[in-house]
């Protein structure tokens, strides 16, 4: 004779993971059951880098928990916040070797930060640093003053390669056949 099977009725709950992508691309929520397998999408927002994804708005610089798991163990639903850090570009800085000389030719800046740059060092004692600008001879955009400090938060979303600037702060002018020399302002 046959035999005969039993049937056996499995519920299964599904819940949401939602995501609030805090300006970033539009995540579309997830449907997991417990011990499924977690891949959480990453969004980008221009500018920025993404940090993961927590359980609070402002990552752990609000004590949020990172969402870290790979398989789903929640018996409820899931909310998660997305974590943005300020992106960050590469200054470089140029120096004319005839004019002076710069310690460090590459710096790190933050999108939407102040910064500070190293300052250049005159080859002559009758100019000083000016500042760091777009084009050579002190020409286009001024991005520091003469202690390297930033004139404004960092908002080009490129690198960028800078210039030095001098000014002449000691005029010489030869007297007595150019044996001696006057100094003025």
């Amino acid at each position: 004779e046959g035999k005969q099977s039993k049937w056996s009725q499995t519920r299964v709950e599904a819940y949401g993971i939602y995501f609030d992508e805090r300006g970033g691309e539009k995540v579309e929520p997830l449907y997991k059951a417990v011990g499924d397998p977690v891949e959480l999408p990453k969004p980008t927002l221009e500018n920025y880098t993404f940090g993961g994804w927590y359980n609070m708005p402002g990552g752990s610089e609000n004590n949020a928990s990172k969402y870290e798991s790979k398989t789903f163990r929640s018996n409820g639903d899931v909310y998660l916040y997305a974590y943005w850090g300020y992106r960050d570009y590469t200054v470089r800085m140029e120096v004319n070797e005839k004019e002076g000389s710069v310690s460090q030719p590459t710096a790190t800046v933050y999108y939407r930060n102040n910064y500070k740059l190293p300052v250049a060092e005159s080859k002559d004692g009758a100019k000083l640093f000016k500042g760091w600008y777009t084009e050579p001879n002190g020409q286009g955009f001024r991005y520091t003053g003469v202690n390297g400090e930033s004139l404004k938060m960092w908002t080009d979303n490129r690198d960028l390669t800078l210039y030095a600037a001098w000014a002449t702060v000691f005029k010489f002018t030869p007297i007595k056949g150019g044996d001696e020399y006057a100094v003025s302002k």
